[in-house]
């Protein structure tokens, strides 16, 4: 583990030890739901804010620490945070967390190629001009994220060729340099992404559709509270729901997109 990750941690243990007082590692480069800002170590968007306001409602005071998602899984792992965002539940991890009932949201996991992109996320998201799908990928090269969760049906075919990128704008670049077919990515934070890459991102489009996941806390069997947070972060999340809040906050990010 990096020095200064450990030395970060170090120091958010001592605020962490506090009773009603919880760390949690919050993934840096997700926009809109979890992303750090240029010269911020706190982390932005969606997911911190729910996260926060549940565990809220039930008296609980929760501190961030931000690293890739790699990062926040095998902290989370080892017990050094009592969870871990944003995850989906896959095969292959589905013992390794603790899961709550209640997901963050979810999101479409789509395929992206290059063809000539329509302007605007809300035009890309409207638009498929192929039926890429699963099939279409066999004997491809696909390009996926380091440590990001996947359908397994699509990650365990023997007949795609996936190839790693480290962060998904990597991923994108590997695209435009057609070092692979197609890429995956979730599609608002893929839209997002590619306009950060300005007219080059407009070569990109959306394909197709491998389906919709549901995006959880995935919080530590090793950590001690980790089953009890847990069910209080469940509550917190239907406290929202109930309120009206968590509709409240899902629409005015969607506003700020100009998403419909």
């Amino acid at each position: 583990m990096p020095r200064r990750l450990i030395a970060l941690l170090s120091c958010l243990f001592v605020y962490s030890t506090h009773a009603q007082d919880i760390l949690i590692a919050a993934e840096n480069d997700w926009p809109p739901y979890s992303y750090l800002q240029p010269g911020s170590t706190q982390p932005q968007g969606m997911t911190p804010l729910l996260v926060r306001e549940a565990f809220a409602s039930q008296d609980i005071v929760v501190r961030f620490v931000s690293v890739t998602l790699g990062q926040c899984q095998q902290l989370t792992l080892a017990g050094k945070v009592a969870a871990c965002f944003d995850v989906s539940v896959t095969d292959d991890n589905r013992k390794q967390f603790l899961w709550p009932r209640t997901p963050l949201f979810y999101e479409e996991v789509g395929i992206f190629g290059l063809l000539p992109a329509q302007s605007g996320i809300a035009g890309q998201l409207q638009t498929l001009p192929g039926s890429i799908d699963q099939q279409t990928l066999q004997g491809r090269n696909l390009g996926i994220t380091q440590g990001y969760t996947y359908p397994s049906k699509l990650i365990t075919d023997p007949g795609i060729r996936k190839v790693v990128a480290a962060t998904e704008s990597q991923l994108i670049d590997m695209l435009l340099d057609r070092q692979v077919d197609y890429i995956l990515m979730n599609t608002l934070p893929g839209l997002l992404h590619l306009q950060q890459h300005g007219a080059a991102g407009k070569r990109v489009q959306r394909l197709g559709v491998v389906g919709m996941d549901a995006f959880l806390l995935a919080f530590s069997r090793r950590h001690p509270q980790g089953a009890a947070l847990a069910r209080k972060f469940d509550a917190g999340m239907q406290t929202l729901h109930a309120s009206g809040r968590y509709q409240q906050i899902m629409q005015s990010y969607r506003q700020q997109l100009g998403m419909p």
